[in-house]
């Protein structure tokens, strides 16, 4: 009910509007439902309800359904105007929303849900500041849905009521008062037969509210019902407040409980969409119906999800090589999933726990195999034949494994996507596993992956010596004496180890034919490695000596000739540029003459060329930067940091006289400054994380300072004694800097909220009231240190008590 009288205005410059007007202002109570149907109901309470004063056309008295007293928006100071005007602003902009929401959705297309968004549309907006008041402490519009006047209009803002003529009826009020009493006496009557009709309505709905309430949201049919029997026979609203609060409240928690079904359902195999879940789920009464049975089934996918990423965790922290760990790791798991109770062989090859299972078993194969075969291969020791007898050996196992596992029943993605298979044995004589707690039927042998790799790796080095023997058995028999091919089989050999199979017996036929060729192919090998190198070669000319008078030795005696006179010429010119010195003008007469050979044999003395016209160029650049400097003192300072970042004795003489000449420039000292300086905060990430959805019915405020989040009020109103959740959600990073989040209400300052998850702390309280009225509803949140990180300010509608 409208109880609350705002004022009696009158607004010469909208009068030509006001006829129009009154058909809109005749909707107020079904605008008021639709929006509370939508929004907070304290959004609803900012339309004021009109009344035509037949006496005095033009006049309109205006009536709130809020309690308290009306106070101007003209008396109101200049912050709290500015305040008042962005919260009008804030609720029209929310209605605009409704508006473009309602249009889009499917049901826009029919005639009443057109005419809502119409409505909407319209009332959403005021012709003048002067039109706003202020009760409970909320704002409340009159002359809404109206457009501005034209500029220049006299009378531009509403007019405050003024005393009137006395009404011409008050001089008859004598002869008039017989009747009125008789007529009083007919309406107390009409009203007594009304009052005992609505206390049996009354009654029927409260016991309907009662069967609904007991369903527990299956099926709500009976709420709709309900509902849609108090917008029949109330369509204004007006009557049973509490009734049609309790419906509505129930309703939005069985629509936020199908919600939360059916993101449970989508989300059975997806472990990343399980947190979002949990969050929306902090919002709501856990222990109550029907979210107690949501979160009996979102607790074990959880637990599922945790042991995954455990078991996953587990694995990665081991290397493939780690056998001992391995297979330590396997017996773990295996006695952690016997005595896991709730979790049966079927679910172990199911997701999530089937990949990261499958990933444990697998290694454990792939380490039993490796540790059984791989003495075999240590005791083979190059034995061609068992070499090849273990390789047939490990093929058949992988095929045996490949072929048990195809022939269960096997769903599998990619090693990203994860395996899905019916648990089943593999078969007799391959590595076996426990197959109620790691199903081997998970088991994917990899022979590119560790430790099988290494023992293929081993195997296939010992079949390639195998392959290599008998190739240079071949190649033996078809030498017949070739010195070069008896050379390049015996360099073979050795670096296969010739003392090892297959190669022992090989070496020594090898041997004896290439005896007689060995001298000329050590002087060769030692000629090629020798090019270039005046040592090796003077070495090499000394080995020759002993067969001088070999004609086999004439060509390597002529080409080692040639090189000792190569090098003969560079040493020559490694003299002449140490002769130079530091002369830069001998030094690049040197390098032009040493540019036009291009001998290896001239390497030293190029190098040390190099280095020394470096430094030339280094001593120049400095000597020219000093001499351009001058006396300036900036220049020449440049010059000094130039001159520290290089180094070496040649460079004194261009210090001592730089050092002179910055003399003058040396500053005195000055006195350090004793201001401080700021730190600027550090620039956020644009990126707007996401936040759970808070439930239908509830109150959402952003939070303001160095974070981002929100405070919500669930619900938004409610009667004395009526449970309320306050929570704060706060989105990371930021969130894991906080402390504590603590309360700044009336009575309650410092009481701390407690924290639910990594972003969510809340409480619950109760609605204490004896009359109608907004709560004003405050939280800081504090990091470790104590310092306040940001706050949230909200308001919650208390509804006084109920009505017995």
């Amino acid at each position: 009910m409208d109880t609350t009288r705002i004022a009696s205005l009158l607004y010469p410059a909208l009068e030509p509007q006001q006829t129009e007007a009154a058909a809109l202002w005749s909707h107020v109570g079904a605008l008021r439902m639709l929006v509370r149907r939508h929004l907070p109901p304290v959004t609803a309470s900012l339309f004021a309800r009109a009344h035509l004063v037949d006496e005095e056309p033009g006049r309109i008295e205006w009536y709130s359904d809020l309690a308290g007293e009306p106070i101007p928006f003209e008396v109101l100071p200049d912050p709290e105007r500015a305040q008042i005007l962005a919260l009008v602003s804030d609720r029209l902009a929310s209605l605009h929303r409704l508006a473009d929401e309602l249009d889009a959705s499917a049901d826009a297309a029919s005639a009443a849900e057109a005419a809502n968004i119409a409505l909407l549309r319209q009332a959403a907006r005021y012709p003048h500041p002067s039109c706003i008041y202020l009760v409970a402490g909320e704002p409340v519009l009159t002359y809404w849905g109206l457009e501005p006047p034209r500029r220049g209009s006299r009378d531009a803002k509403p007019i405050a009521e003024r005393p009137s003529k006395p009404p011409a009826w008050r001089g008859r009020l004598p002869r008039l008062l017989g009747a009125t009493v008789m007529l009083m006496l007919a309406v107390v009557l009409g009203l007594g037969a009304w009052h005992w009709h609505q206390q049996r309505l009354q009654a029927t709905l409260a016991a309907e509210l009662a069967a609904g309430l007991a369903a527990q949201c299956e099926p709500t049919a009976m709420l709709q019902a309900l509902q849609a029997r108090l917008a029949r026979i109330d369509p204004d609203g007006e009557r049973f407040p509490e009734i049609r609060f309790d419906t509505e409240r129930e309703l939005n928690r069985c629509a936020d409980a199908e919600e939360l079904e059916t993101l449970l359902s989508t989300a059975h195999e997806d472990c990343s969409a399980l947190p979002n879940i949990a969050d929306a789920l902090a919002y709501q009464d856990t222990s109550l119906p029907p979210f107690d049975a949501l979160q009996a089934r979102l607790s074990p996918l959880q637990a599922r999800c945790a042991l995954a990423e455990d078991l996953h965790a587990r694995r990665r922290a081991l290397d493939d090589n780690d056998c001992n760990g391995l297979l330590a790791l396997a017996r773990e798991v295996e006695g952690e999933l016997e005595a896991e109770l709730e979790m049966n062989a079927k679910d172990r090859t199911r997701y999530p726990v089937a990949e990261p299972i499958g990933a444990i078993a697998t290694a454990a194969a792939a380490c039993a195999i490796s540790a059984e075969l791989q003495p075999r291969v240590a005791q083979a020791n190059g034995d061609c034949g068992a070499l090849r007898a273990l390789e047939r050996e490990l093929g058949q196992r992988i095929a045996a494994r490949a072929n048990a596992r195809a022939s269960t029943s096997v769903s599998t993605d990619t090693s990203t996507g994860g395996t899905k298979p019916n648990a089943k044995t593999i078969a007799e004589g391959d590595v076996t596993l426990h197959a109620s707690a790691l199903p081997s039927s998970l088991v994917r042998l990899d022979p590119r992956r560790a430790p099988l790799a290494a023992l293929i790796a081993e195997i296939d080095a010992g079949l390639e010596r195998c392959a290599l023997a008998d190739q240079l058995t071949t190649r033996l028999a078809e030498a017949q004496g070739d010195c070069v091919e008896l050379a390049s089989l015996r360099e073979i050999i050795r670096r296969q180890g010739h003392a090892d199979p297959p190669f022992e017996a090989l070496i020594l036929r090898v041997e004896e034919a290439s005896s007689q060729c060995s001298a000329l192919t050590e002087l060769e090998a030692r000629f090629v490695q020798a090019q270039d190198d005046c040592a090796a070669v003077a070495a090499l000319d000394q080995a020759l000596e002993r067969w001088r008078d070999n004609l086999r030795f004439v060509d390597i005696r002529a080409r080692v000739d040639a090189e000792q006179a190569v090098c003969a010429q560079a040493s020559a010119f490694e003299q002449r540029i140490t002769a130079a010195g530091t002369n830069c003008d001998t030094l690049r007469t040197l390098s032009e003459e040493l540019g036009q050979n291009a001998s290896g044999a001239f390497a030293q003395a190029r190098q040390t060329l190099k280095a020394k016209l470096a430094r030339c160029a280094v001593r120049e650049r400095l000597t020219r930067l000093v001499d351009a400097a001058g006396t300036g003192c900036t220049r020449l300072k440049a010059a000094e940091r130039e001159l520290a970042g290089a180094s070496g004795d040649d460079l004194g003489p261009l210090r001592q006289r730089l050092a002179k000449a910055l003399e003058p420039c040396r500053p005195k000292p000055k006195p350090e400054p004793g201001s401080k300086q700021q730190s600027k905060p550090a620039s956020r990430s644009g990126a707007t994380p996401s936040v759970a959805k808070a439930p239908r019915g509830a109150g959402t405020y952003a939070l303001s300072g160095a974070c981002q989040g929100n405070l919500v009020i669930s619900p938004a109103g409610g009667y004395h004694g009526d449970r309320v959740r306050h929570i704060v959600t706060i989105a990371p990073p930021v969130s894991a800097r906080i402390g504590k989040v603590v309360s700044d209400n009336r009575g309650c300052r410092n009481c701390r909220l407690n924290k639910r998850n990594a972003t969510t702390w809340s409480v619950q309280l109760y609605y204490g009231c004896s009359g109608r009225g907004s709560v004003p509803i405050a939280y800081s949140a504090y990091d470790q240190s104590g310092k306040l990180v940001c706050s949230g300010r909200g308001t919650a509608q208390c509804l006084g008590r109920r009505r017995p």
